[in-house]
């Protein structure tokens, strides 16, 4: 089954940034984690869509394939290619085509990590393993390229609200070097926008190239400033796949996104779904539960919740970005936005421990406790059904917001 992105508009779709082979060479993520990410992605999202190289340039993917086989013949989990791509065969001759352009690239042996975005001939035997190798998804929107270009620029200007996350390339910049270097630097990197070819490979040797000449190396840091250009490769990618994205140890600037399979999670164990139930659940489990009327319900509160939790906690941290925007400049940019980040920390964490609480209300008695640990594995559909009638019967969306002005009023003024 092969399909065009533009046929699938309307589902929702996860990038599941997990299977980066640099994110796995880092040795940031196991093949458990994995799965674990991909069943809870699976009952949140209709498809998960990978780019086909993460399937065979990472050694820990290629040879659990066969794992993997199942979601993707439930037509859960697609790889994708781009629309000048015949099949998976073809995609993997263009890769191995592309990484003769880097075959004598110095940062690539210096960063052994990198090497994770090359494709070699003997990866083929990961290829071979698809049961089908004309299923895919193909990418009809706007390029992986064409996208990081413009998060490039994004990150790297000052007076967008979005980089209050500090993880930014601006945040990290303006707070760890004095005006003069971090103007310099921030004018060198702008130049990254017009690469010939653009990719997470040629960003990490312009800008360590920038970084070594500007201050000196070892007076910066190397793996914030890679992390941080892996983050706008995966977003670009997510982004022209018309995905969300989450990736197991990065958090986006607002944790109150459906993606946030992290708050999911927490959410379900509030009201005994714990991880062993979610890892004990097959793929006709998750299609079972995904069907249901119960779980349906759910979603569609869980995502009412996320969306009102949201609104109230931009409110709260709003007259923070107005008064850094208006008043924007290199010279205290970094200590401002600090001080910002820190508000906006106990907002975001206050807030989540409201949702969470709000939901996980529902009593859970010991029997019922009992029967959760006593269920793994033989009865986890019917349990998760069952906690989540719960949840729908016991939260009111109107309510929720009564709840939240009155309790997140008063914990902001404890702090």
């Amino acid at each position: 089954m092969s399909i065009c992105l533009s046929e699938i508009s309307s589902k929702k779709k996860l990038f599941l940034g997990d299977f980066d082979p640099v994110k796995i060479a880092n040795q940031e993520i196991c093949f458990e984690q994995i799965m674990f990410d991909l069943k809870a992605a699976a009952l949140l999202y209709d498809y998960i869509l990978i780019p086909s190289a993460h399937f065979w340039q990472s050694d820990l993917v290629g040879t659990k394939i066969s794992y993997f086989q199942d979601f993707i013949e439930a037509n859960i989990l697609f790889p994708t290619i781009r629309m000048e791509d015949r099949d998976l065969q073809d995609r993997f001759e263009k890769r191995l085509d592309e990484t003769n352009k880097f075959k004598d690239e110095t940062t690539l042996l210096q960063t052994p990590s990198l090497a994770g975005e090359l494709t070699t001939q003997e990866q083929h035997t990961y290829l071979e393993q698809f049961h089908d190798s004309n299923q895919f998804v193909y990418l009809d929107k706007v390029s992986v390229s064409d996208q990081l270009r413009q998060l490039w620029v994004q990150d790297l200007c000052f007076t967008l609200p979005s980089n209050l996350d500090p993880s930014s390339f601006v945040f990290y910049i303006c707070k760890n070097f004095s005006v003069p270097v971090a103007k310099d630097i921030i004018q060198q990197l702008m130049h990254g926008k017009d690469l010939e070819y653009i990719s997470r490979t040629t960003l990490t040797a312009f800008s360590k190239q920038i970084f070594d000449t500007t201050v000196g190396k070892g007076n910066w840091d190397p793996f914030k400033v890679n992390q941080r250009i892996s983050w706008l490769y995966l977003l670009a990618v997510a982004i022209s796949s018309d995905c969300d994205l989450y990736v197991n140890g990065f958090h986006s600037s607002s944790p109150f996104v459906y993606a946030n399979l992290d708050l999911y999670l927490r959410t379900l164990k509030s009201v005994g779904i714990t991880p062993e139930i979610i890892r004990s659940i097959s793929v006709n489990d998750i299609i079972n539960i995904r069907h249901a009327k119960e779980y349906q319900i759910f979603i569609e509160i869980y995502r009412s919740l996320l969306r009102d939790t949201k609104i109230i906690t931009d409110e709260q941290v709003e007259e923070i970005f107005k008064e850094i925007n208006k008043n924007a400049n290199l010279h205290w940019y970094g200590k401002a936005l600090s001080k910002a980040q820190q508000f906006r920390d106990v907002c975001m964490g206050i807030a989540t421990g409201l949702l969470v609480n709000y939901l996980g209300g529902t009593p859970l008695s010991m029997p019922i406790a009992s029967m959760l640990s006593a269920s793994i594995g033989i009865l986890s559909t019917p349990v998760i059904l069952n906690r989540i009638a719960a949840i729908n019967r016991n939260t009111s969306v109107a309510n929720f917001k009564k709840y939240m002005l009155i309790n997140f009023s008063k914990q902001i003024e404890k702090q």
